[in-house]
This record gives C-alpha cells, sequence and structure tokens, in this order.
C-alpha cells in the first residue's frame, strides 16, 4: 500500500492544497477533488483484499457518500466527464481475475453497493458500473439485482444505459448464469 497517505501532512502534500483535511477525534474526514482520486480509488480496493471487512467497508462508505453528493455526478456521461473512475472504483467492478465470481468480502454488506446504485442519477455509467459489479462479484445478489436493473432501464434510456457494450454483455451473461442455475434447481 505504497501510495496510502501515512500522516496528516502527506494527505495534504499530495492533494497540493487542493483538498482539506480535518481531524475529528480518531475519524479523519478528507475532502478531495477528483483529480487526486487515483491513488485514493485503486489503494482503497487494496486495502479490500485483506481481511479487514469492516474497515474496508467503513472507507469504502466515505468515498460513496462523497460520490453519492458530488457535484460532477450531474454529468458524469457527457464525454470527457471527471469521476467516471472514482464510481468504477466504488463499485467495485474492475481489476478481478476472469474467473472471480465471489467475494467474501461482500457478504452482509452487498445492499451498500445496492443503495448506492439506487441513490445515484440515471446514468449509463452508473449503470454500466453496477452491472458490471454484479457480473465479477456479485451474482449472489439475483435475481434480487435484476428488479433493480428493470427499474433504472424504465427510469432512463435503456438504448443509452446499454451502449456501452461493456456493461451489456455483462448483463447478458448475467442473465444466461442466472437462467442457467434456475432451470437446473427447479
Amino acid at each position: 500500500m505504497s501510495g496510502w497517505p501515512r500522516r496528516r501532512n502527506e494527505i495534504r502534500s499530495r492533494e497540493h492544497g487542493h483538498g482539506r483535511q480535518r481531524d475529528k477525534g480518531s475519524v479523519v474526514e478528507v475532502h478531495f477533488q477528483t483529480e487526486h482520486l487515483g491513488w485514493n480509488t485503486d489503494d482503497l480496493l487494496v486495502v479490500g483484499l485483506r481481511p479487514a471487512t469492516s474497515q474496508f467497508w467503513f472507507l469504502w462508505r466515505m468515498f460513496a457518500d462523497k460520490g453519492r453528493d458530488a457535484r460532477w455526478l450531474t454529468r458524469i456521461d457527457a464525454e470527457n466527464a471527471q469521476g467516471r473512475e472514482m464510481i468504477a472504483a466504488i463499485f467495485l467492478g474492475s481489476w478481478w481475475k476472469a474467473d472471480v465470481r465471489h467475494w467474501r468480502s461482500l457478504e452482509g454488506y452487498a445492499d451498500h453497493v445496492h443503495s448506492l446504485f439506487e441513490d445515484l442519477p440515471v446514468c449509463s455509467t452508473g449503470f454500466g458500473d453496477y452491472v458490471r459489479s454484479l457480473y465479477h462479484i456479485g451474482e449472489q445478489s439475483l435475481p434480487g439485482a435484476f428488479i433493480r436493473i428493470a427499474q433504472r432501464l424504465q427510469q432512463g434510456e435503456p438504448e443509452a444505459m446499454l451502449r456501452d457494450g461493456r456493461a451489456a454483455r455483462a448483463f447478458d451473461c448475467l442473465h444466461a448464469v442466472y437462467m442457467t442455475s434456475a432451470t437446473e434447481t427447479s
């Protein structure tokens, strides 16, 4: 975790004065701008790979809350929009090995990811990242997640939301896997 800051002044130096940090007792709240997130989101996922599940989700929630309230969120689908990497990292849909379909640290915490999806405005970026997350590590959330996906498609423009080929392929694969497992259990 070489990129994770160890001291308050290291946080400030990494932000080059653009963000601010306040110490609230034992909890450090970090305010940041999106162009300084590359090291944060990558290292947040590295933290999540270790057996410190509750600490990971505590940090994840801090990022998710900032993402929910971000001013740039309304423009996330625009060309060259800021924040796409942050949304992808928060949905945990990247960097998994091809055969990974379950992540034990998600057990008991999947509702956090579902709530984030429901709280975000209707956008193809959030939709695609949520579907890819389900594909990589969230199959245990099926079929309930299909209801969320259907509701989101009804709220927006399905053609635009499925324009991202990776999201469409992930959705097709999820549907096929679920239908196959549903017919095998009947």
